[in-house]
């Protein structure tokens, strides 16, 4: 009776992987979900610490844009070459 068990726990625990993994999948086809992340880090254009906002597709995915910098006069508005994604890999 105890490996039945164990058994019943190893499956429920298969079907919540699947489950998240094939949610993300979902959410990165349909192009509608946008994952962000703030994060602190070390501009390579300026060398300062700064506050960044990144954004991905995917929940695992590469970083695909910045949508605020403390380094900028308007944080919303980010006009520098981000250079800070190439070094990034999702947490």
């Amino acid at each position: 009776m105890i490996g039945e068990a164990s058994w019943i726990l190893v499956g429920a625990l298969a079907l919540i992987f699947v489950g998240i993994f094939a949610l993300d999948a979902w959410a990165t086809r349909s192009g509608k979900r946008l994952w962000t992340e703030d994060r602190k880090i070390i501009c390579p254009a300026s060398g300062r610490s700064v506050e960044v906002t990144l954004v991905s597709r995917s929940l695992m995915g590469p970083w695909v844009g910045v949508r605020r910098c403390s380094a900028q006069r308007d944080p919303g508005d980010v006009r520098c070459d981000r250079r800070c994604l190439e070094r990034l890999v999702p947490a």
